[in-house]
């Protein structure tokens, strides 16, 4: 037998700051079959999965791979000493992968097993036995995979069980607030927040790209640090020697000289590609880099793609050493000229300013709306003072750079410097428009343009809901202004209508939308909507990533809402960075967050609160200030009649509920929704109830509704959408499975003709329109409430909950979660639609949890001695899995404990029955 060296079986020991938004998403490896960290090299996946399995300790076997493995027998040796490593009880010498399934069928507890380095498995003998080992294994064993290459074989099965998760580089990239932790807390370094933030763009959150900065800023004071940031690029010398050694050393050489000469396009397409090469075959180098994870993504169904900001500008200098400067900064030129006739100005300006070209960047600068790109601050950074001071479009591009980051302030500056370079006339205007707007936020006595700002901040004032009807009519922006003043008025369901109604238009722009996000994610935490949290991360990112820095840091403020350690002392972090900002309603907001959050929290939140009422009086924002005063009254029973009397002034009466609640649940609590208003003015009731397991069935407050109307595959949309409740399922799924005969067009027009027939059922029924089925691109997904139900969604949760438990050892709380998953388990998925090829394969991982389930539940009762009860269950449960090895197990030792040896043997007879059918 081969000896595995003990150092690749245990996790590296890593110092990290910790991330739970990070942590939460790979913790949801116990409720996949495969989970999948899938991102280049340096991006966190060791880190993030040493992490995971020092919480699960006993629970998660680890390898880390190395060339020796390229076998079979040699992989499935190192699983074989992991699982050792991880339990003496685990017998060596297996030799083949069934060995390890017979193992793990007997074993009780889910196991998760760790890969680090899978991608060196990727097209050898012992990627074959790792897909052997997920096909075959029980449901107790998760896989989870650190790698840098999608696995060669086939996962469409797991993923269409859901039972596949993907953590990408999006998700471990660090955000910018992250980024100030790790630097405050493990790198012991202080930097001021927008330093940070401005690091973080530029490595565009890569963990190593920020480690680098650390290493290479040790020493240096402030203002060298400052400047080392805006020269931390591919040019920097240590990561230079990173990517050399890492990311590009081990590539083909053809594929290398691709990236060197394509380098200057910031984004591309196959075509581009060609056309600045000429040569073809762009797409294959393009689809290569991508499944390999060298730092390039694509970045929409359309094959168009970007390099990783840092590994493009090390291929910009590698591009000048080898053709030298003139030759580089034609192709700049070229690549430019390209960018502009595709449409991407902003990379098309980047090119021209690369190669010298300062007439075609000042005519680029020109944009033909608002929203054209929005040239970020960092790229106007790039570009020679002088040349962005002598010209007015420049100055306008910085100006909105500098607003959409939050820098108000020096916005305005920078308006007002555009306004005396411009030219008079609708340029002027235009700038004496976008400044006043701004001014109007800062100033709440400056006079604001007319439409939905001014009516924004007459809600603000008093009576929010009668300033949200006002707006009626201004499309996705006003709608996105009623949204947060239907919330301020208490009027939930219809903020989280309008807030989503204004998302899905595309005329609102990347601020809008992260905006959108971030007040959704708000409602769904005060009113204890599960995954709101992962909403508002989602909100943050985009953010983030676009320079909506305003936006960004109030979404950063908000996690003070959820169950965060740190989210507090963020919130407080963000109110500092706004003062220094200029931002005076960035600043209130984030100090309101902050003392919701620490009022939740039992902390002192009076003296922080007062302030920002005092703050808020100073905007003119009565009805916010009247918030403050519900928050404090709850803390301190002195204020509590003044409160009452602002709140009556400010007409928030409506919204008083809401914030006692969530207040009431503490953290790690959802918020009770007792008193609060909703859609259908009924409190606590599941005004949709979907049931999948057994007979399928659709209810609202508690009546059954007749699907008769809907034609059979409307209903079996419905079905597919139902059985899939915590995710999105794409078109053309959708369509392949329901209508596979006629083409894609026609499908897609089936498809939505069936989705608008449901819809018409459920509203007819009383559903809400902002529940029921909703398209989010081309995924259609069944939307519920926080007071909605589906049982599958509970059998799942509970069952998550219970593997969950066995991991920690708490197998009380196992066997409680597990009682309650298979009170849910009426029957069978569907169990009326026979042998459907789309439900199959959920219809079996669902008998196998129930299987799962029911092995916990009669352990629980076998340890405690309710050996009648054991029996039951197994009894139940093997009518239908009469190969649950584990059931008859417990069978037999129920039987005989309670004495009755009768029944212990004729068990035991049955069940070798059913191996001797198994072995014909």
């Amino acid at each position: 037998m081969t000896t595995v060296a003990r150092s690749r079986l245990r996790p590296p020991r890593v110092k990290a700051v910790p991330r739970p938004r990070v942590d939460d998403l790979v913790d949801q490896a116990w409720n996949h079959r495969v989970t999948l960290l899938l991102a280049p090299a340096g991006s966190g996946k060791t880190t993030a999965m040493a992490a995971f399995a020092d919480r699960y300790s006993g629970s998660v076997a680890w390898i880390t791979c190395s060339g020796l493995d390229g076998s079979a027998a040699g992989f499935i040796c190192a699983v074989n000493a992991a699982l050792h490593e991880m339990s003496v009880d685990v017998p060596l010498g297996w030799t083949a992968v069934g060995d390890a399934v017979e193992w793990l069928m007997r074993g009780p507890r889910p196991i998760a097993l760790a890969i680090d380095d899978a991608h060196v498995l990727v097209g050898t003998e012992a990627e074959g036995a790792l897909e052997a080992l997920i096909d075959d294994a029980p449901v107790s064993l998760s896989v989870v995979l650190a790698t840098r290459r999608e696995p060669s074989f086939e996962l469409s099965a797991v993923q269409l069980m859901g039972q596949l998760l993907i953590v990408t580089n999006e998700h471990l990239r660090f955000r910018s607030w992250e980024a100030e932790q790790l630097f405050h807390d493990l790198y012991d370094t202080w930097l001021r927040p927008d330093d940070i933030a401005r690091l973080a763009r530029r490595v565009d959150g890569w963990p190593a790209g920020l480690q680098m900065f650390h290493l290479a800023s040790r020493g240096l004071n402030p203002v060298e640090q400052r400047g080392l940031i805006e020269r931390l690029n591919g040019r920097t010398r240590i990561v230079r020697e990173y990517l050399a050694g890492n990311v590009l050393g081990p590539i083909d050489p053809e594929l290398r000289e691709f990236l060197v000469d394509t380098c200057v396009l910031g984004v591309l397409t196959p075509s581009m590609a060609d056309e600045l090469r000429d040569a073809q075959g762009s797409q294959r180098h393009l689809r290569t880099l991508v499944s390999s994870q060298l730092f390039t993504v694509a970045i929409d169904d359309d094959d168009t793609y970007r390099y990783h900001e840092v590994l493009r500008s090390h291929l910009e200098v590698l591009l000048v050493e080898r053709d030298g400067t003139d030759r580089a900064a034609a192709r700049f030129n070229q690549a430019g000229l390209m960018l502009e006739r595709s449409g991407y100005m902003y990379d098309a300006i980047r090119c021209f300013a690369r190669a010298g070209d300062w007439a075609a960047v000042k005519r680029l600068a020109k944009p033909t709306n608002e929203d054209w790109g929005l040239p970020t601050a960092a790229l106007i950074n790039d570009l020679p003072p002088s040349i962005v001071a002598d010209d007015p479009w420049l100055l306008l591009s910085r100006a909105r750079a500098e607003r959409s980051a939050g820098r108000w302030s020096a916005a305005i500056e920078s308006f007002h410097a555009a306004e005396a370079k411009g030219f008079g006339g609708d340029f002027t205007n235009q700038c004496c428009v976008e400044r006043t707007e701004l001014a109007s936020w800062l100033d709440p006595f400056a006079q604001a343009p007319p439409g939905w700002v001014a009516l924004t901040q007459s809600g603000c004032r008093r009576d929010p809901i009668v300033a949200a009807n006002g707006l009626v009519g201004l499309g996705a922006t006003g709608m996105l202004a009623a949204a947060a003043l239907r919330l301020l008025g208490g009027d939930v369901a219809a903020a989280e209508a309008a807030a989503e109604c204004a998302i899905t238009d595309e005329s609102l722009g990347t601020s809008g939308t992260s905006a959108g996000l971030a007040l959704l994610a708000i409602t769904g935490l005060l009113v204890g909507e599960e995954g709101a949290d992962r909403t508002l991360d989602e909100a943050e990112s985009l953010a983030d990533r676009s320079g909506c820095g305003w936006v960004s840091r109030l979404a950063r403020a908000a996690m003070s809402l959820t169950n965060r350690p740190q989210g507090v002392d963020e919130a407080v972090r963000v109110r500092d960075q706004c003062v220094g900002d200029g931002d005076p309603w960035g600043a209130a907001v984030a100090g309101l967050f902050a003392g919701l959050g620490a009022a939740r929290r039992g902390q002192p939140c009076s003296e922080l609160l007062g302030q920002v009422a005092r703050d808020f009086r100073e905007l003119d924002a009565g009805a916010l200030e009247g918030l403050c005063a519900v928050v404090v009254a709850e803390a301190d029973d002195l204020v509590r009649r003044t409160s009452q009397a602002m709140v009556r002034a400010g007409g928030i009466a409506a919204l008083v509920p809401l914030v006692r609640n969530f207040i009431a649940a503490g953290p790690g609590e959802p918020a009770p929704l007792s008193g609060v208003p909703t859609q259908h003015g009924r409190n606590n009731a599941r005004s949709l109830e979907v049931c999948c397991l057994g007979r399928f069935d659709v209810r609202v407050f508690g009546r059954e509704i007749s699907l008769e109307a809907l034609r059979p595959r409307a209903r079996s949309l419905l079905k597919m959408l139902a059985i899939h409740p915590e995710s999105a399922v794409h078109r053309e799924t959708i369509v392949e499975a329901l209508w596979p005969e006629g083409d894609a067009a026609a499908g897609i027009h089936n498809l939505q003709v069936a989705a608008s027939a449901i819809r018409k059922v459920l509203s007819a029924a009383g559903v809400a329109e902002n529940l029921g089925i909703h398209r989010t691109g081309e995924a259609y997904r069944l939307v519920l409430s926080a007071t909605d139900s589906c049982d599958l969604a509970q059998f799942l949760s509970e069952s998550n909950a219970a593997r969950s438990a066995v991991s920690h050892g708490e197998h009380e709380a196992a066997t409680a979660a597990a009682a309650r998953a298979l009170s849910l388990y009426r029957g069978e998925l569907l169990a009326e639609d026979g042998p459907l090829e789309w439900v199959e394969a959920q219809r079996i991982w669902v008998a196998a949890l129930r299987e799962s389930m029911a092995a916990i539940v009669a352990g629980g009762h076998v340890r405690a001695e309710r050996y009648r009860e054991a029996v039951d269950v197994c009894e139940a449960t093997l009518l239908d899995r009469p190969y649950a090895d584990e059931l008859w197990r417990h069978l037999i030792s129920a039987n005989r404990e309670r004495g009755d040896l009768a029944a212990a043997g004729w068990a035991q007879t049955r069940y070798h029955r059913v191996l001797a059918e198994l072995d014909v």
